[in-house]
């Protein structure tokens, strides 16, 4: 289906524009591509989410790509509250991230590592974030 989504990215984009459109599509890609397995290689994203954004930048181009990029991790974070919020964790996590950057900042200490564990983590799909970013930025909304 992502294959698919980019080559209609493709098909699109060199219809509209020829050779500069193929141009267009390709770029975009490729930066969808490695803004995405960035975070791939850091394990907050899955592969799909990599090829999804590869089809997203075929589709809207380089610049574009990056700014739904921003847009969706702004609209993760929402739904990230929205989980803790729904767990009744989102204070804890206020509380442990205050005092986090106290240990950093005022006391200074330089080894620090994050308690939390597997169980305390906040997933969800990063594609129930990436869709309505794009459609707010491709949208106009």
């Amino acid at each position: 289906m992502t294959l698919g989504f980019a080559g209609v990215g493709l098909l699109l984009n060199v219809t509209a524009r020829a050779w500069a459109g193929l141009w267009f599509a390709v770029a975009g890609m490729l930066v969808g591509f490695a803004l995405l397995v960035i975070l791939y290689a850091l394990r907050a994203v899955g592969a799909g989410d990599v090829k999804l954004f590869a089809a997203i930048g075929a589709i809207s181009g380089a610049a574009s790509v990056a700014h739904i990029l921003v847009m969706s991790l702004m609209v993760a974070g929402v739904i990230g509250i929205v989980i803790l919020s729904a767990r009744k964790l989102f204070a804890d996590r206020i509380r442990a991230l205050i005092w986090l950057a106290a240990r950093i900042f005022v006391l200074r200490e330089g080894n620090i590592s994050l308690p939390a564990s597997k169980k305390e983590m906040v997933k969800f799909p990063f594609m129930l974030a990436v869709l309505p970013a794009a459609v707010i930025y491709l949208g106009g909304i």
